[in-house]
């Protein structure tokens, strides 16, 4: 018991952000005010950073949910399915003995024909039936039956009609958040080990309407480790938020994905009014 509290007595403790999208926020260079950010891990949380509270009637009733972040800032965000989904059915795969790779099937779902992704059925990623335990290419399937929709029989349509129908749900939500925010959004950072997905990104820029950029994979890590440092001294007793994310930009840089032409209005604070 002596050897614990000399031990206890010794550590210095740190206190980083709550959360792990927290962290990620931290780590991710935000590049304007109209900045929103998608943390894409197995779960995707959306969001943006605010200098207060919001009234929590809108943000609630929009299924937003309001955190404290670094340095006295707001989180104003809401979590949405992410690569679960996508990993899910590879495994499933697997298990049917197909040779499937994820990165492989990410890249020839990006190369299908524009006519092919015309046709392809419109799934609703956020029934809460593809998110139950259990054979999930059962569950998909009987969701696009619910809704009058064809089921893909290939892994690779099946890829390119979730990856559309996640950046539809992120687009939604960040059309929301303009609006319950009263500010445009007007560039999306995508951070986590989804951000990786470049077929996501930009279907999801060219739905939101705005650019995308993508990275750090890390962004949690790193911003943990940067308010440990700059507790300990390492960056200057006056680093701030700002500081802290430039030298992620410095060293982190970043992959664009642009809306293509004519594609949706940015996206607007006043959709939806």
């Amino acid at each position: 018991m002596r050897a614990a509290t000399r031990l206890a007595e010794d550590v210095e403790l740190v206190a980083v952000a709550g959360l792990d999208t927290a962290s990620a926020l931290v780590g991710t260079p935000l590049s304007v005010d109209g900045a929103a950010h998608l943390f894409l891990g197995a779960t995707a949380v959306v969001g943006v950073e605010t200098t207060s509270p919001l009234p929590p009637g809108p943000a609630r009733t929009a299924g937003f949910s309001q955190q404290r972040g670094v340095d006295g800032t707001v989180l104003l965000q809401r979590a949405l399915p992410g690569r679960s989904l996508l990993t899910r059915l590879a495994r499933a795969w697997r298990r049917e003995n197909r040779a499937v790779d994820l990165d492989a099937l990410l890249e020839a779902a990006a190369a299908l024909p524009g006519r092919v992704v015309a046709r392809l059925p419109a799934l609703d990623v956020l029934d809460t039936a593809l998110a139950a335990p259990g054979d999930v290419t059962a569950a998909l399937a009987a969701a696009l039956r619910a809704r009058d929709e064809p089921v893909p029989t290939d892994p690779v349509t099946t890829v390119r009609m979730v990856c559309d129908a996640l950046a539809s749900a992120y687009a939604r939500v960040l059309a929301d958040l303009a609006r319950v925010t009263g500010r445009d959004v007007l560039v999306v950072h995508v951070t986590g080990p989804g951000s990786t997905n470049g077929l996501l990104c930009d279907a999801l820029a060219a739905r939101a309407g705005v650019p995308v950029l993508a990275g750090p994979t890390d962004a949690a890590a790193l911003g943990n480790v940067l308010v440990q440092a700059r507790a300990h001294g390492a960056l200057g007793g006056d680093a701030d938020l700002s500081d802290l994310r430039a030298l992620v930009a410095s060293a982190r840089p970043l992959r664009t994905h642009r809306p293509a032409r004519r594609t949706a209005p940015r996206l607007s604070a006043a959709v939806g009014r």
